[in-house]
């Protein structure tokens, strides 16, 4: 403290840094992305919600009609089913739908390209999904 005046770091009173201690964490959402956020999750409760509908109610009815009424089938069948659906959609239910007109999305990882001009693994030289 000198003259009555207690002083900071040399850096803590900047405006850069003032301004990154404020917009930090949930007040950067508050501040910014509320709006979208609530937005962004009420979209995606109702895709769920409609997907629970479509995939979950037939299984929960078909394992009920086999007396299979465990908590654990259902975290079993229920994982299973996520999987299976994003795979569906990942792949264009396993190229069952056609891509879009005059497409050309191509995709790789690591291995190399798995999809070329919407084509998963074709030519079959391409180390991808064959």
């Amino acid at each position: 403290m000198k003259n009555g005046v207690k002083r900071e770091c040399r850096h803590a009173g900047h405006p850069q840094h003032v301004a990154r201690r404020q917009n930090l964490g949930i007040q950067y959402v508050l501040d910014y992305g509320l709006q979208p956020s609530t937005i962004v999750f009420a979209v995606a409760f109702v895709v769920w919600g409609v997907g629970l509908i479509v995939f979950g109610l037939p299984l929960w009815w078909l394992f009920h009609k086999l007396r299979l009424r465990h908590w654990l089938v259902a975290a079993v069948v229920g994982a299973a089913m996520t999987f299976l659906v994003d795979f569906g959609i990942e792949t264009r239910l396993f190229e069952f739908i056609p891509p879009p007109a005059n497409s050309t999305y191509s995709a790789s990882d690591s291995g190399g390209p798995t999809v070329v001009a919407n084509n998963m693994g074709v030519p079959p030289a391409l180390p991808g999904w064959q």
